[in-house]
């Protein structure tokens, strides 16, 4: 794989990445607005972790 190949394939794993990122920060964002709170943010990370609620309030 040279350069333009390697720069390329970066590109579409990091357009890959924010579009994963919009879907699940749409189903984060209970009111709508484009944002999630720090709390659902948290959330999400413990989530795709496979972090229970269990172990999310031990670490806390």
């Amino acid at each position: 794989m040279d350069a333009l190949q390697f720069s390329k394939l970066r590109r579409r794993i990091r357009g890959m990445t924010i579009r994963l990122a919009r879907q699940i920060m749409k189903i984060a964002d209970t009111n709508g607005d484009g944002h999630i709170s720090v709390d659902e943010a948290q959330a999400i990370a413990f989530e795709q972790e496979g972090i229970g609620a269990g172990a999310r309030s031990q670490s806390e």
